[in-house]
């Protein structure tokens, strides 16, 4: 049996959690590409743990010292067709696919409604010389296997977290990476939320998943092992939170959700899925604002 590689060098941004997450996906496409063919990943931390219950991964580990590399090599790689790797590795990292945009771009219309797949989505699967499987009904989502709790009716997930609170050094360029997200240094917009929510039906429970508990839910959800937060974001009938780490959790259980635009640069069609609901109205001056630009 041929043995295929992943790479996904997380020791270079070991924080890293979107992404990361997200990548778990992987293996659905390349066991689709390669059926006979056994997975072997190299990567670090969290993932190695999430990618050991995958059922499609043969065999998941910490590289060998000859693979670590340097970044700009992994960089080039990913986005450079892979030159330097031999033809049955593949590497995944969180930079831009050259040809992300223009796709994007080509085929706005069929992407930006995509049940699983969404901007980010089609970048890595781009890295992986994939693309193809966008269109034939693959589940693209990324995945945790876990015992998968109880949905509770009346609990309702929010992340009230900025763009810097799971260690992003910056945030996006011409955003200072708050928005939706937290909305000021105490979270008005939070607060506000949760009160007319409060008001609706004292009764749901409240679920904050953010790095710091800001006293908005009943409950708080930190920095928890990945199967463990998927466990606690499967628990929720809905969440509301802005693309990021635990929009990806919550897509890992497919559950509903609510996404909000947090970033000067990002749009909701980049990252909405067929679990997403959309309130445009909330996001129209920004949209009337840079909408045909975003798009393209």
């Amino acid at each position: 049996m041929d043995t295929i590689h992943l790479v996904i060098p997380r020791w270079f941004y070991p924080k890293n959690l979107g992404d990361s997450v997200h990548w778990s996906f992987a293996p659905t496409v390349l066991k689709k590409e390669y059926p006979n063919s056994k997975l072997v990943v190299f990567t670090v931390g969290d993932l190695v743990d999430i990618l050991k219950d995958n059922p499609l991964v043969d065999e998941v580990s910490y590289p060998p010292q000859s693979l670590i590399g340097d970044y700009e090599f992994w960089k080039n790689e990913s986005i450079n067709g892979r030159m330097n790797c031999p033809p049955n590795m593949f590497v995944l990292f969180a930079e831009h696919h050259p040809k992300v945009w223009d796709y994007w771009n080509e085929h706005f219309d069929f992407l930006y409604k995509h049940p699983t797949a969404n901007l980010l989505y089609l970048n890595s699967l781009l890295q992986l010389g994939l693309e193809k499987y966008l269109y034939d009904g693959t589940d693209l989502f990324p995945k945790i296997y876990i015992d998968k709790p109880e949905i509770e009716e009346k609990t309702l997930g929010i992340v009230p977290a900025h763009k810097l609170s799971f260690a992003n050094p910056s945030a996006h360029p011409g955003c200072d990476g708050k928005g939706f997200r937290f909305n000021g240094d105490d979270g008005e917009s939070w607060r506000a939320f949760v009160k007319q929510i409060r008001l609706l039906d004292s009764s749901i429970k409240i679920v904050e998943f953010s790095k710091d508990f800001l006293n908005f839910g009943d409950v708080h959800v930190g920095h928890l092992p990945w199967k463990e937060l998927a466990y606690e974001a499967a628990k929720c009938k809905v969440g509301v939170l802005s693309d990021g780490g635990m929009h990806h959790i919550f897509n890992s259980q497919d559950r509903n959700i609510v996404l909000l635009a947090a970033q000067t640069i990002n749009k909701l069609y980049h990252y909405a899925n067929k679990n997403t609901t959309l309130y445009w109205d909330l996001h129209k001056k920004c949209l009337d604002r840079c909408d045909d630009q975003m798009k393209k």
